[in-house]
């Protein structure tokens, strides 16, 4: 279950009236940030994440979403723009994952 709505997302990225082909995708990128978010905090098998731990989990969910959306409409590495290339970030979860560090549960060992 995605930590946010299809419904938040078509808000976030000023979609009015989402098409059914829209929404599906709108799912499928919230499923995906969920599934890089609890990948990410690692959550114990008793662990429970608090409301407020919820609500940062929600809101890179919906940031992590509309990246990916925007994601997929360009291709990766250089784009073109009105004052000549763009170059895009290598490690977009990077910023994710800060912001998903106070709720990490457990910490792997390398």
């Amino acid at each position: 279950m995605a930590y946010a709505e299809a419904t938040e997302l078509a808000r976030i990225l000023k979609i009015r009236t989402p098409t059914t082909d829209q929404t599906a995708a709108m799912e499928r990128l919230l499923d995906a940030a969920t599934a890089e978010i609890d990948a990410e905090i690692d959550l114990g098998a008793d662990s429970v994440l608090s409301p407020e731990q919820t609500a940062v989990a929600e809101t890179v969910c919906l940031q992590r979403a509309a990246e990916l959306w925007h994601l997929q409409e360009v291709p990766l590495g250089v784009i073109g723009s009105e004052v000549g290339p763009t170059y895009l970030a290598t490690d977009s979860w990077k910023k994710y994952s800060i912001a998903l560090s106070s709720l990490k549960d457990q910490f792997g060992f390398a």
